[in-house]
């Protein structure tokens, strides 16, 4: 998320690649634009070469998609809210975009407050699970239905006692992974 941080601390998320300025663009100039950013602010896995990172296509294609929706990205987040839950939702999003999987829908829609029962298991979020002695499988973040169950788990057993939904679990252990993982690791 550092990455995508400094886009938006610099002001690009709301100028370069604001919707608006990209629509105004032809698809090489857009791809450009795109790639540059992303290379200017350190986001990960974009390599030098613009034709091989997987991300700026994967970000074309996904706002081709919105752009070509009768109410772009707007009517797009009201469909979503029109979902009867979460995991419609997740489906949703995994379904119409690209390079969008279990973690990355869930932190999409957290953020947007369309997903509160939803954990986004990061990096952070299953070394802390593991430091507090949970069993984590080794491929939760790619396995659909150990995704799944390990999100209900967790919010049946932790968040639900805790009186905090999914999403709030989620952030209070990301903006507190530092302060948590070392007192874990050292037992208190």
């Amino acid at each position: 998320s550092a990455g995508w941080d400094r886009v938006k601390a610099s002001g690009d998320a709301g100028g370069a690649l604001s919707f608006a300025s990209l629509l105004k663009q032809t698809e090489i100039s857009r791809a450009k634009t795109i790639h540059r950013v992303l290379r200017r602010h350190g986001v990960r896995y974009v390599p030098l070469d613009a034709g091989a990172c997987r991300k700026t296509r994967a970000l074309l294609q996904n706002f081709a998609f919105l752009a070509e929706l009768p109410l772009g990205a707007k009517g797009y987040l009201q469909s979503l809210a029109g979902l009867p839950d979460d995991r419609a939702r997740v489906q949703r999003v995994t379904r119409d975009f690209a390079y969008v999987k279990n973690k990355g829908a869930r932190d999409l829609l957290i953020e947007l407050d369309l997903g509160r029962t939803l954990v986004a298991f990061d990096v952070r979020v299953l070394n802390l699970l593991k430091a507090a002695g949970a069993h984590v499988p080794d491929d939760v973040q790619m396995n659909k239905q150990r995704y799944e169950a390990l999100q209900t788990a967790v919010v049946e057993q932790v968040c639900k006692p805790a009186g905090l939904s999914g999403a709030e679990f989620d952030r209070v252990l990301y903006r507190n992974y530092d302060e948590m993982i070392s007192k874990l690791q050292k037992g208190t």
